[in-house]
């Protein structure tokens, strides 16, 4: 008796997305807010916050942020958005040009003590001296 026809295989899966083109990936810049149990939006009234720049490189190459100064962030700015008032952190920033290889998958930060905050919501600005000067706002709640 003749051998069954064998099975015909199923369809093969289709690839997963392709990483995108490394070329095009670019460094990632935020702000983050955090109290003494991590990273918060709502973070817990009485805690101390610290307020932190962060610049990540989401790419599987080192890339380089470059800052017209020697810093990553030159001020840190806290609005008190129910009492319209701001606590401004400014860095010491020296006149240096800053340039730093950043590997695949590492992260720079800088930071700030702010204290412990009253029950209010917030916003952080947070003024980076990357070519662009770019400025990151971030809404977040003490309670």
């Amino acid at each position: 008796e003749p051998d069954p026809e064998p099975e015909p295989d199923p369809e093969p899966e289709p690839d997963p997305e392709p990483e995108p083109d490394d070329e095009a990936c670019e460094l990632v810049i935020r702000a983050e807010v955090r109290d003494e149990s991590g990273p918060c939006e709502n973070c817990r009234h009485g805690n101390y916050i610290t307020v932190y720049g962060i610049v990540e490189n989401p790419c599987r190459t080192p890339r380089e942020y470059r800052s017209r100064l020697n810093c990553l962030v030159s001020e840190f700015n806290v609005h008190n958005l129910a009492s319209r008032s701001t606590a401004g952190y400014p860095s010491s920033c020296r006149g240096d040009a800053l340039v730093e290889r950043i590997g695949a998958g590492q992260v720079l930060t800088q930071s700030r003590p702010a204290g412990r905050l009253s029950a209010n919501p917030y916003q952080l600005n947070v003024q980076f001296e990357d070519a662009d000067r770019t400025q990151v706002r971030l809404p977040f709640v003490v309670e």
